[in-house]
Protein backbone atom coordinates (compact mmCIF):
# COMPACT_ATOMS: atom_id res chain seq x y z
CA UNK A 1 0.00 0.00 0.00
CA UNK A 2 2.87 2.29 0.77
CA UNK A 3 4.69 1.68 -2.40
CA UNK A 4 1.23 2.76 -4.33
CA UNK A 5 0.95 5.92 -2.34
CA UNK A 6 4.76 6.90 -3.25
CA UNK A 7 4.22 6.14 -6.81
CA UNK A 8 1.03 8.18 -7.32
CA UNK A 9 2.67 10.90 -5.19
CA UNK A 10 5.81 10.35 -7.42
CA UNK A 11 3.67 10.72 -10.58
CA UNK A 12 2.10 13.91 -9.51
CA UNK A 13 5.27 15.46 -8.80
CA UNK A 14 6.43 15.26 -11.47
CA UNK A 15 3.51 16.03 -13.48
CA UNK A 16 3.76 19.42 -11.45
CA UNK A 17 7.32 19.75 -12.59
CA UNK A 18 6.74 18.97 -16.14
CA UNK A 19 3.59 21.31 -16.53
CA UNK A 20 5.24 24.15 -14.77
CA UNK A 21 8.51 23.86 -17.10
CA UNK A 22 5.85 23.45 -19.76
CA UNK A 23 4.41 27.29 -18.80
CA UNK A 24 7.45 28.92 -18.78
CA UNK A 25 8.42 28.37 -22.24
CA UNK A 26 4.91 29.30 -23.56
CA UNK A 27 5.22 30.87 -26.82
CA UNK A 28 3.29 34.72 -27.28
CA UNK A 29 2.39 35.84 -30.42
CA UNK A 30 3.87 39.35 -31.13
CA UNK A 31 1.48 41.80 -31.78
CA UNK A 32 2.50 42.74 -35.35
CA UNK A 33 1.72 38.63 -36.04
CA UNK A 34 -1.93 39.34 -34.41
CA UNK A 35 -2.56 41.72 -36.83
CA UNK A 36 -1.44 39.86 -39.65
CA UNK A 37 -3.78 36.55 -38.94
CA UNK A 38 -6.72 39.41 -37.91
CA UNK A 39 -6.45 40.74 -41.42
CA UNK A 40 -5.69 37.35 -43.00
CA UNK A 41 -8.93 35.71 -41.04
CA UNK A 42 -11.34 38.33 -41.93
CA UNK A 43 -9.93 38.27 -45.83
CA UNK A 44 -10.82 35.22 -46.15
CA UNK A 45 -14.37 35.38 -44.75
CA UNK A 46 -14.79 38.72 -46.64
CA UNK A 47 -13.63 36.62 -50.16
CA UNK A 48 -15.34 33.56 -49.33
CA UNK A 49 -18.59 35.10 -48.61
CA UNK A 50 -18.44 37.86 -51.53
CA UNK A 51 -17.04 35.52 -54.21
CA UNK A 52 -18.89 32.34 -52.82
CA UNK A 53 -15.44 30.62 -52.85
CA UNK A 54 -13.94 27.70 -50.30
CA UNK A 55 -11.21 28.89 -48.57
CA UNK A 56 -8.12 26.38 -49.08
CA UNK A 57 -5.09 27.61 -47.45
CA UNK A 58 -2.82 31.06 -46.79
CA UNK A 59 0.99 31.48 -47.13
CA UNK A 60 2.40 34.06 -44.84
CA UNK A 61 5.88 35.52 -45.34
CA UNK A 62 7.41 37.29 -42.13
CA UNK A 63 10.54 36.30 -41.87
CA UNK A 64 12.14 38.09 -38.59
CA UNK A 65 8.80 39.73 -38.33
CA UNK A 66 9.01 41.43 -41.36
CA UNK A 67 6.20 41.56 -43.15
CA UNK A 68 7.05 40.49 -46.65
CA UNK A 69 3.55 38.12 -48.71
CA UNK A 70 0.30 36.85 -47.64
CA UNK A 71 -1.21 35.28 -49.99
CA UNK A 72 -5.39 33.87 -49.78
CA UNK A 73 -5.69 29.77 -51.74
CA UNK A 74 -9.43 29.02 -52.61
CA UNK A 75 -11.36 25.83 -54.42
CA UNK A 76 -13.83 27.03 -56.66
CA UNK A 77 -16.24 25.25 -58.93
CA UNK A 78 -14.81 25.33 -63.19
CA UNK A 79 -14.16 24.88 -65.61
CA UNK A 80 -14.39 28.64 -66.51
CA UNK A 81 -11.99 30.36 -69.05
CA UNK A 82 -9.27 32.31 -69.28
CA UNK A 83 -10.64 35.54 -69.38
CA UNK A 84 -13.79 34.87 -66.32
CA UNK A 85 -10.38 33.41 -64.39
CA UNK A 86 -8.62 36.67 -64.92
CA UNK A 87 -11.27 38.81 -64.36
CA UNK A 88 -11.64 36.81 -60.72
CA UNK A 89 -8.30 37.04 -59.77
CA UNK A 90 -8.31 40.69 -60.64
CA UNK A 91 -11.19 41.40 -58.60
CA UNK A 92 -9.99 39.59 -55.81
CA UNK A 93 -6.50 40.28 -55.31
CA UNK A 94 -7.42 44.32 -55.32
CA UNK A 95 -10.35 43.41 -52.73
CA UNK A 96 -7.49 41.54 -51.17
CA UNK A 97 -5.01 44.35 -51.07
CA UNK A 98 -7.54 47.47 -50.26
CA UNK A 99 -8.77 45.42 -47.21
CA UNK A 100 -5.38 44.89 -46.03
CA UNK A 101 -3.78 48.92 -46.74
CA UNK A 102 -7.07 50.16 -45.15
CA UNK A 103 -6.36 47.65 -41.99
CA UNK A 104 -4.21 50.72 -39.55
CA UNK A 105 -3.27 48.09 -37.26
CA UNK A 106 -1.56 46.18 -39.85
CA UNK A 107 -0.43 48.94 -41.87
CA UNK A 108 1.17 49.80 -38.49
CA UNK A 109 3.76 47.27 -39.32
CA UNK A 110 4.38 48.27 -42.57
CA UNK A 111 7.80 48.99 -43.74
CA UNK A 112 6.21 51.37 -46.36
CA UNK A 113 2.91 51.57 -44.21
CA UNK A 114 0.99 49.61 -46.86
CA UNK A 115 1.37 46.59 -49.60
CA UNK A 116 1.15 46.57 -53.09
CA UNK A 117 0.27 44.08 -55.73
CA UNK A 118 3.14 42.23 -56.02
CA UNK A 119 3.23 41.65 -51.81
CA UNK A 120 0.17 39.60 -52.12
CA UNK A 121 -1.18 36.34 -54.01
CA UNK A 122 -4.24 34.74 -54.83
CA UNK A 123 -4.68 31.12 -55.91
CA UNK A 124 -7.94 29.59 -57.03
CA UNK A 125 -7.83 25.56 -57.59
CA UNK A 126 -10.96 24.30 -60.20
CA UNK A 127 -12.81 21.30 -59.04
CA UNK A 128 -15.52 19.39 -60.80
CA UNK A 129 -18.86 19.04 -58.94
CA UNK A 130 -16.81 15.59 -57.64
CA UNK A 131 -14.03 17.82 -56.20
CA UNK A 132 -11.82 16.49 -58.43
CA UNK A 133 -9.34 18.41 -60.29
CA UNK A 134 -9.78 19.64 -63.44
CA UNK A 135 -8.14 17.92 -66.53
CA UNK A 136 -6.08 19.29 -69.54
CA UNK A 137 -7.27 21.18 -71.93
CA UNK A 138 -9.40 22.86 -68.85
CA UNK A 139 -7.43 25.33 -66.43
CA UNK A 140 -6.78 23.64 -63.09
CA UNK A 141 -4.93 26.73 -60.89
CA UNK A 142 -4.94 29.90 -61.57
CA UNK A 143 -3.30 32.71 -59.56
CA UNK A 144 -1.51 35.92 -59.25
CA UNK A 145 1.17 36.48 -56.99
CA UNK A 146 4.32 38.97 -56.77
CA UNK A 147 2.26 40.87 -59.73
CA UNK A 148 2.52 37.95 -62.25
CA UNK A 149 -1.21 36.01 -63.29
CA UNK A 150 -0.39 32.41 -64.30
CA UNK A 151 -3.03 29.30 -65.72
CA UNK A 152 -1.99 25.65 -65.13
CA UNK A 153 -3.58 22.89 -66.89
CA UNK A 154 -2.74 19.73 -65.64
CA UNK A 155 -2.90 15.57 -66.68
CA UNK A 156 -2.47 12.58 -64.91
CA UNK A 157 1.14 10.97 -66.07
CA UNK A 158 2.36 7.23 -66.82
CA UNK A 159 2.85 6.97 -63.12
CA UNK A 160 -0.73 8.40 -62.75
CA UNK A 161 0.91 11.48 -60.99
CA UNK A 162 -0.75 15.00 -61.81
CA UNK A 163 1.79 17.03 -63.94
CA UNK A 164 1.84 20.25 -65.31
CA UNK A 165 0.70 20.37 -69.31
CA UNK A 166 0.71 24.15 -70.00
CA UNK A 167 1.91 27.33 -68.32
CA UNK A 168 0.27 30.50 -69.65
CA UNK A 169 1.53 33.95 -67.72
CA UNK A 170 0.93 37.33 -67.84
CA UNK A 171 1.88 40.51 -65.76
CA UNK A 172 -0.56 42.34 -63.65
CA UNK A 173 -0.61 45.62 -66.29
CA UNK A 174 -1.01 43.17 -68.79
CA UNK A 175 -4.19 41.37 -67.45
CA UNK A 176 -5.46 45.05 -66.46
CA UNK A 177 -5.03 46.33 -69.87
CA UNK A 178 -7.01 43.18 -71.33
CA UNK A 179 -9.67 43.94 -69.18
CA UNK A 180 -10.03 47.33 -69.81
CA UNK A 181 -9.87 46.71 -73.62
CA UNK A 182 -12.39 43.98 -73.33
CA UNK A 183 -14.90 45.95 -71.21
CA UNK A 184 -14.51 49.12 -73.95
CA UNK A 185 -15.18 46.33 -76.95
CA UNK A 186 -11.99 46.60 -78.57
CA UNK A 187 -11.12 42.97 -78.22
CA UNK A 188 -13.87 40.15 -79.67
CA UNK A 189 -15.59 39.13 -76.31
CA UNK A 190 -15.86 35.52 -77.21
CA UNK A 191 -12.39 35.03 -76.49
CA UNK A 192 -12.35 35.92 -72.90
CA UNK A 193 -15.30 34.48 -71.52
Amino acid sequence: MKRIILFFVGISITFLIVSLFCNQNKYEISPREKAVNTAVGYNIKFIRDKYKLMPFGTTIAMPEGDIQYLELKFQMYGPLKKGRLRKMLIEVANDFLNNLNHNMELCAFLDKGKLDIKEIGIEFFLIDRCGKSLDHPNIAIASISKGILEYLTLANNEENFRDFVSKEQESFEEAMQILQFHSSGDIPSEQYR
